[in-house]
């Protein structure tokens, strides 16, 4: 997977918490966290940036303008729900897995 992006209203706050959460959960949920690159941006910059997958809240995705091969997965807490955010991950990873772009197992 090429680049998956925790999206705050910033980049530097929601996000970096998000971004932990995130690699947790893939974790969890058995892929192999090396074929994924997650980091961390703002909004504003959300909007120009290619990407596999954003992960927001709702008031930041409707600010991000829907693009052809970039999925939008929207977290209600994304700083400290850990099952909601690997209920939202998973379909995503699976659809990923399906295209080879990401492995499950230990690398």
């Amino acid at each position: 997977m090429d680049h998956m992006y925790a999206v705050c209203a910033s980049g530097i706050g929601t996000s970096l918490f998000a971004r932990r959460l995130i690699s947790e959960s893939v974790k969890e949920l058995g892929y192999n966290l090396s074929d994924i690159h997650i980091s961390c941006i703002g909004m504003q910059e959300a909007a120009g940036t290619s990407a596999d997958v954003f992960i927001t809240g709702a008031s930041i995705a409707k600010n991000i303008p829907d693009r052809p091969g970039v999925e939008k997965v929207i977290v209600v807490n994304m700083i400290n729900d850990r099952e909601g955010m690997k209920k939202a991950l998973a379909p995503v990873l699976e659809r990923a897995l399906d295209q080879g772009k990401v492995g499950k197992g230990q690398p």
